[in-house]
């Protein structure tokens, strides 16, 4: 559990027989609060290659703030990565994605951590050029019923 402090003062007015004046005496008092938790966690998200991907998040505190990481690097607000925080909804945005952007990203409260996983696919993992020919029994080209689908694909596992 986290805890915030006050600062507490106690002073007395000047004494008529004093004349270095008062006293003043200041100590922090530690109050408990309750640990920030997260309403919703980070879910992991698939991109491609040159787009952007968003993780975002809900913590039950709307005045905390949190601290984004690529596995242990701190990540800040910039053209790489915008960061952003509407009430209690935070949200990192990873710009131009490229397949090192891939990895464990994680929220943190100072309470507790929110993780999620970031897989970065190639562009060309996700191209299939296809078209129709139309040929007749003759081996002439024309729009009959009769047609061969070719379909060129890069290696795939799918």
């Amino acid at each position: 559990m986290r805890a915030k402090a006050w600062l507490c003062s106690v002073s007395s007015p000047k004494p008529a027989s004093l004349s270095s004046g008062g006293k003043k005496n200041s100590v922090f008092v530690p109050v408990p609060t309750s640990p920030v938790l997260f309403k919703k966690t980070l879910d992991s998200q698939e991109g491609t290659e040159g787009e952007k991907v968003t993780l975002s998040c809900e913590t039950s505190s709307p005045t905390c703030k949190v601290t984004w990481r690529k596995g242990s690097t701190l990540l800040s607000h910039g053209e790489k990565y915008s960061i952003d925080q509407s009430a209690a909804i935070h949200t990192l945005v990873i710009h131009k994605l490229r397949p090192e952007d891939s990895g464990e990203y994680s929220c943190d409260t100072g309470d507790k951590k929110s993780a999620a996983t970031v897989t970065v696919k190639g562009k060309s993992d996700h191209v299939a050029l296809c078209m129709n020919l139309f040929v007749d029994l003759t081996g002439n080209c024309n729009q009959s019923e009769h047609f061969v689908r070719l379909c060129v694909c890069p290696a795939t596992d799918w």
